[in-house]
């Protein structure tokens, strides 16, 4: 959606809601950014590309401008020998097709694993401990240290976790468990 805009925030929330009512594909809305969904067979032709000239032309008609840039397709499939995903454009730009995305701080891969969310969780986590483990030399109490972990560290690794935590691997939950054992070490 718009960046930097200089619209009140309820008239721009007034403006995203009518959006909604222009798509047809489900749809999810956070402040500015807006997320597309399509389920289809195989064989089935795309018909998202319908939502995203009706997203395009509402933009326009109301002097907003879209970032084409910013804007990703991901294709979920799980056949033997997936199709080429469908050309999505916006405004004659074509949509970057990528295998790794982001939608509000979850990183979803295109095969429905949790891989690199999980390395970036417990990257962020550890840069976190490490802070703590300074402070830790400063002699500081150990209330003050865990309200510090509680605050600082904590949501880090448990940032939407009923979302992607009953997807992981017992790999991937002992590296989110060693990140949060090391915090007790501290």
């Amino acid at each position: 959606m718009t960046q930097c805009t200089c619209q009140p925030p309820i008239v721009f929330i007034i403006h995203v809601n009518k959006l909604l009512d222009i798509i047809r594909s489900p749809s999810w809305a956070f402040v500015d950014d807006l997320n597309l969904m399509e389920s289809r067979l195989v064989s089935e032709q795309s018909r998202i590309q319908n939502d995203l000239d009706r997203l395009s032309g509402w933009t326009n008609d109301k002097k907003m401008k879209l970032n084409p840039g910013k804007c990703k397709a991901i294709q979920v499939c799980f056949s033997r020998i997936p199709p080429p995903p469908p050309a999505l454009n916006i405004d004659g730009h074509q949509l970057a097709v990528v295998s790794v995305a982001k939608c509000l701080g979850v990183t979803f891969q295109a095969d429905l694993r949790w891989d690199a969310h999980v390395t970036e969780t417990v990257k962020k986590g550890n840069q976190r401990l490490y802070l703590l483990c300074r402070l830790r030399q400063f002699n500081l109490p150990v209330e003050d240290l865990l309200s510090i972990y509680t605050c600082f560290a904590r949501p880090v690794l448990e940032y939407a976790a009923p979302l992607w935590h009953p997807g992981l691997t017992t790999a991937q939950r002992k590296k989110i468990e060693n990140s949060q054992r090391r915090a007790t070490r501290i």
